[in-house]
C-alpha cells in the first residue's frame, strides 16, 4: 500500500473516545438546563403560593421593593424615591404587596403626616406627601373600575333618565348574553318607555362610588315568576367611567358664606382676588383639595367666580376663591360644582388631612 497517508483504519476510528465524550457532554449540558429548568418552574411555582405572599407581605419594605411596584403602576422617580423614604422612616410592611390596602397605605401615611407636622416642615413636604397618597388611590380607583355590564352583581340598581325623571331599575337576573331588570309598574306604559330593539343609555354607581354610563339594546319586555314586569337588555362592553375626579371628597353639612369676587390685576399680570362686601349664606355638602359643592337658594350660574368662608371642627377658617364649574337645582336649592382657584398650601393641606382623617387623634 505504497502512498497510503491516512492516520489509522475505520475500525480504529470507530474505536476513538472523542464522539462518545462529545455525546455525552452534550447530555450532561441538556440535563443541567432541564434540572435548572424545573428549579424555575418550581421557583415560580412557590412564589405564587399563599405562604409565599404572605411571607413577602410581613416583611419590612425595600428599595427593590418600590422599585418594582414604581414599573408596575408607572410612579416617576421622584415619587418613588418619596415612598421609599416614607416607607423607611415608618418600617412599613412590604409596599409592593400592601400599596392597595387602604387601611395599610393609611396607617403608613399618617404616621409620616404626623412626624412632619411635629417637625414643621414647608407646606409644600405635605404637599408632596398628600399628592403622592393621592395618586396611588386613584391609580387603585382606576385599577377597580369595571369594563363590561357582566361586573355588575345582580341586586345593583340601574338608573334609566327621562328627564327630569331618574328610574331605578333592579338587576335580578345576569345571564351570558342578557341582563333581567325589574320595572316599575308605569314604566312600560310611560312616554318615555324605551321600545324594544332601541338603543339605551343606562347610569351605573359602584360602591366606590363611580359613575358608569352603559349602551346597550332593548330586547324584550317580559312578565317575571313573580308577576313582575320586567325589561330584558342586552350584556354590553361599552361602559364609560363618568367620575373621574382628581382629588377624594368628604361629605359633610357646615354652614358657610360666600360672596363675589373682585380681581386686581398686578403688574406683571398676576391677579389677586378678595371678596365684595355683600355676604349670603349657604352650606358645603362636600369638600376636597381640589373644590366643593355648596348649596343655596340663589340661582348662581356657572362661570362665576366665588370666596368662600367656612370654618370646619378642628381647623382653622378656610377663605378661598373658587369657580362654578357646574350648577343642578334639586327643588328650590341650588347645588354649586366649586373649583378652587385660589387657595394657600396651607389651607389645603388641612383639608386633605380632613378628607383623609389624618389630623392627630382622628
Amino acid at each position: 500500500m505504497d502512498g497510503f497517508t491516512g492516520t489509522g483504519s475505520p475500525i480504529e476510528a470507530r474505536q476513538s473516545p472523542l464522539p462518545y465524550t462529545v455525546l455525552f457532554g452534550a447530555m450532561v449540558i441538556i440535563g443541567i438546563f432541564f434540572v435548572i429548568w424545573i428549579l424555575f418552574k418550581l421557583i415560580q411555582k412557590y412564589k405564587k403560593s399563599p405562604s409565599y405572599i404572605e411571607k413577602q407581605k410581613q416583611r419590612p419594605t425595600a428599595l427593590r421593593d418600590v422599585q418594582a411596584l414604581a414599573k408596575k403602576i408607572n410612579l416617576s422617580r421622584a415619587e418613588a424615591n418619596l415612598l421609599f423614604n416614607i416607607c423607611r422612616r415608618e418600617k412599613a410592611k412590604n409596599i409592593f404587596y400592601n400599596w392597595s390596602d387602604k387601611d395599610a397605605l393609611d396607617k403608613t401615611f399618617k404616621a409620616e403626616y404626623i412626624r412632619l407636622q411635629k417637625k414643621g416642615v414647608p407646606d409644600e413636604e405635605l404637599e408632596a406627601l398628600f399628592k403622592l397618597r393621592n395618586h396611588l388611590e386613584r391609580i387603585i380607583t382606576l385599577k377597580k373600575a369595571i369594563s363590561s355590564s357582566h361586573h355588575i352583581p345582580i341586586g345593583e340598581t340601574l338608573e334609566f333618565s327621562a328627564d327630569p325623571r331618574r328610574i331605578a331599575l333592579k338587576i335580578v337576573k345576569s345571564e351570558k348574553d342578557n341582563m333581567t331588570l325589574e320595572i316599575p309598574d308605569d314604566f312600560e306604559k310611560a312616554e318615555y318607555s324605551p321600545k324594544p330593539l332601541t338603543k339605551i343609555m343606562l347610569a351605573y354607581h359602584s360602591a366606590q362610588k363611580l359613575k358608569y354610563v352603559i349602551s346597550t339594546r332593548v330586547v324584550r319586555y317580559q312578565t317575571g315568576l313573580d308577576g313582575k314586569r320586567q325589561i330584558v337588555i342586552q350584556h354590553s362592553n361599552t361602559v364609560s367611567m363618568q367620575s373621574r375626579r382628581f382629588y377624594k371628597r368628604a361629605a359633610l353639612e357646615v354652614e358657610c358664606t360666600f360672596s363675589a369676587v373682585s380681581e386686581t390685576i398686578g403688574k406683571r399680570g398676576s391677579i389677586s382676588y378678595s371678596p365684595k362686601e355683600n355676604k349670603y349664606k349657604g352650606k358645603l355638602v362636600n369638600i376636597s383639595p381640589g373644590g366643593c359643592k355648596l348649596a343655596t337658594k340663589l340661582p348662581i350660574k356657572r362661570n362665576q367666580k366665588i370666596w368662600i368662608e367656612v370654618k370646619i371642627s378642628g381647623f382653622e377658617k378656610i377663605q378661598c376663591c373658587g369657580l362654578i364649574v357646574g350648577m343642578r337645582q334639586k327643588n328650590d336649592v341650588f347645588m354649586l360644582n366649586v373649583s378652587f382657584l385660589d387657595i394657600s398650601g396651607k389651607q389645603r393641606n388641612e383639608i386633605f388631612s380632613y378628607v383623609y382623617n389624618y389630623a392627630p387623634g382622628t
